[in-house]
């Protein structure tokens, strides 16, 4: 499997990772960084096994995979928090004219 492969895979788990997270410490107030270390720390092992599964990823690459899912997980949260405080169900019906 090519670098980009696997770090696609990698990826397009977090939204999954981070909903395991907020089950897993739901109820918890302040549980904000246990979750995210939950989430990079099973990122960081995929990393790690990498080879095991046929990408050959360097250590600049498992650096640049690391930190590009921080942050991606920082924006989902924040995101899944902003809707949390939405008092009101947003209106998907279309806007008429």
């Amino acid at each position: 499997m090519n670098v980009l492969g696997f770090m696609l895979q990698v990826l397009t788990a977090l939204p999954s990772l981070i909903q395991t997270a907020e089950v897993a410490f739901s109820g918890k107030p302040g549980s904000g960084k246990y979750k995210k270390q939950f989430v990079m720390d099973t990122v960081n092992a995929a990393l790690a096994i990498a080879p095991t599964a046929g990408a050959t990823i360097s250590e600049e690459q498992k650096q640049a995979v690391s930190a590009t899912s921080s942050a991606l997980v920082d924006n989902v949260v924040a995101n899944i928090n902003a809707f949390k405080k939405v008092k009101e169900p947003l209106d998907a019906s279309p806007v008429k004219e």
